[in-house]
This record gives structure tokens, sequence and C-alpha cells, in this order.
């Protein structure tokens, strides 16, 4: 089997995983009797093997089309079956060209955001290792400035930054507050105890 065998058929494969999922039968010419036409549960078992399998995009499947404006008509092109595979045609790319540009102002939304949030979570740790530096400085130079109180009242103690959560296995399925919490609670630094250990004793019968 040659190489360009090999790639129609990857390419081939590619676009029937395509089309059933997307609810059509690939033994006709059908476009709504397919096994995913009224399965949504194995449409999105299909399109998690799609995304599996080529993370970004199939390029047995690019590489077949860029043959069609120069291969077409010749016999070759039609004995690797390079017809069945997925075609973009013209009209498809404008229209995707058109739906892209007018997402452009919500990526822009969103791109600002995640800049910001980069950034605040940058000033954050800066703020905190500041406040180490100056808060050792002033331990070991005069501890009794230490425990004095500000010009309102309050004590410095409880002024100073938290130290930056860590994006645990909580933290990235959304669990903000149960991975801020519980990391506040192993350094003691909510105001509760931290338990680490916990003694169980058992009377016998009186």
């Amino acid at each position: 089997m040659s190489t360009d065998e090999m790639v129609v058929r990857a390419a081939r494969f590619a676009t029937d995983l395509w089309r059933t999922m997307n609810g059509h039968d690939i033994r006709s010419t059908s476009t709504a009797d397919g096994v995913c036409a009224n399965d949504s549960v194995l449409r999105c078992s299909f399109l998690a093997l799609w995304q599996w399998i080529w993370p970004k995009a199939c390029f047995a499947v690019l590489k077949v089309q860029s043959w069609r404006c120069q291969h077409e008509d010749t016999p070759r092109y039609k004995r690797l079956g390079a017809p069945k595979v997925l075609q973009v045609y013209p009209e498809e790319t404008a229209a995707s060209e058109t739906e892209e540009r007018s997402y452009e102002p919500l990526l822009q939304l969103v791109s600002n955001e995640l800049d910001r949030q980069l950034w605040r979570g940058e000033m954050v740790t800066r703020a905190y290792e500041h406040y180490k530096q100056q808060s050792s400085s002033l331990t070991n130079s005069n501890t009794a400035t230490s425990t004095s109180s500000n010009s309102d009242g309050t004590d410095p103690q409880q002024q100073q930054h938290m130290p930056p959560i860590v994006r645990d296995a909580a933290f990235k399925h959304g669990g903000w507050v149960t991975s801020t919490s519980r990391q506040r609670r192993q350094l003691q630094l909510d105001g509760g105890v931290a338990v680490t250990k916990i003694r169980m004793s058992v009377k016998g019968p009186e």
C-alpha cells in the first residue's frame, strides 16, 4: 500500500466518523437516518473519539482536500477513492469565515479578561512576596513594633496578604471555594484549627 493510499484510507475513515456523528447514514445518501440522528449520547461519544484521535484537525482529510483543485479529474484521484473524502466547498468556507468574524468581539472580550486575571494573579503573588520580605525584616529588627497597632487601631497582622492558591484538582474541576478553604485550613490561615491526626479511644465495659 502506497503512502497516498494510506492517507486516503485514513481520510475516508475520518469522513465516515464525521458523517456518522452528524446523523448521516454512511450506507446511503440519507442525511437524517443515521444512528446518531436521535442518540445524543452516542454522538457525544463519537465526538470525544474524534477529538481524542485528532485534537486539532485530521491532517489526512486536509491532505486529500488539497489534491482536489489539481487532480480532481485524474483517473488516479478517482481510483484512490478520494472523491469519497469529506470536501469543503467555497460556499462553506465563506459561511465559516462570516461566522468567525461575528465572534471576534466575544473572543476579544475573553482574551482581555484572561489577561486581566493573569495580571491580577501575578500582582497578588508579588504582593505576598513583598509582604513576607517586609515582615521578616521588621521581625528581625524590632519585634515590639510588629505587634503595635496601626493609626486606625487595626492589628497589622490582620492585614497581611494571603499566599496564592495552588490550582489543585478541586480547583481545576470548579471547586474554587473548597480548594481555597482546604488550603487555608492546612496553613492555619483561616482562624480555625488544622487537624492532622485523630485519636480514638475505646473504653471497655465497666
